[in-house]
């Protein structure tokens, strides 16, 4: 018997396409993949402020919304749940320390290559997507002239 999140992910992929008055996940697919990725970073940094206050029942229904919208951003660009609980099934009993390191040198060539020059002039490396994050979460406007990670994403959500 399928869990409460399978049954949700489910749910939420047969909104697609319904009427936009009567379901708030079709609402959403309809404003586009990026609109949806916009609310689950919202709801993100609402469950981040809940943690912080250690208010545990605001964080509790942020932490419900967050997956919620994990769930419709996963669907509206066409990953199902199944695929990311067969991931989770794949890592379990690893260490996250070695999944990460292995993961690091699988994404290698998606990392932004600028010969170490990125947003950040104090960087030796070239960004990564958790620095491409943090960035977008100080609201810099995105930078023409740099062609990496960051300004990828900053590019999408100052559009």
């Amino acid at each position: 018997m399928p869990n409460v999140l399978t049954r949700l992910a489910r749910t939420i992929e047969s909104r697609k396409g319904e009427d936009e008055r009567k379901s708030y996940a079709a609402r959403l697919f309809a404003r586009g993949p990026e609109k949806c990725a916009e609310k689950f970073g919202e709801e993100a940094v609402e469950a981040i402020i809940a943690s912080a206050k250690n208010d545990r029942k605001n964080l509790t229904e942020e932490a419900a919304d967050v997956i919620f919208h994990l769930l419709v951003m996963l669907s509206a660009r066409g990953v199902r749940f199944e695929d990311v609980l067969e991931e989770l099934k794949r890592r379990e009993g690893r260490s996250g320390l070695v999944e990460k390191r292995e993961r690091k040198k699988r994404q290698a060539d998606a990392v932004c290559r600028t010969r170490g020059k990125c947003h950040r002039r104090a960087l030796k490396a070239p960004c990564d997507a958790r620095q491409a994050f943090m960035l977008c979460l100080r609201l810099r406007p995105p930078e023409p002239q740099r062609a990496c990670a960051a300004n990828q994403l900053l590019t999408l959500l100052w559009r």
